[in-house]
């Protein structure tokens, strides 16, 4: 018997990944999940808002709801519209400043 551990698989941080960090950041009072399985999204709810799911678009290259609301969000360069938009639709209150103020993430 042998005793091999399986391959750490890592992959680069893409936009789903600064969606979710923006949202937690300016958002921390809601729930958002992300779900990478078979698809990616992020899944969001707040009280009795939602759940609503928002995805990237490779081809227009924006975040676009795919599930609970339609249309465009915006693009990874707009971060924080997408997220006030976001908290639009769950009624939610947005937290700190314009995501230029804070820490980037890699």
């Amino acid at each position: 018997m042998t005793d091999t551990a399986p391959a750490l698989q890592t992959r680069p941080f893409g936009p789903m990944d600064a969606l979710y960090c923006a949202l937690r950041r300016s958002l921390p009072q809601i729930l958002a999940v992300h779900v990478r399985d078979p698809e990616e999204y992020i899944r969001v709810t707040y009280r009795a808002a939602g759940p609503a799911d928002i995805a990237w678009d490779d081809d227009a290259e924006q975040y676009r709801w795919s599930a609970g609301a339609t249309g465009m969000l915006g693009s990874r360069a707009e971060l924080d519209r997408v997220v006030a938009a976001v908290a639009e639709h769950l009624e939610a209150v947005l937290l700190g400043g314009p995501a230029e103020s804070r820490p980037e993430h890699p």
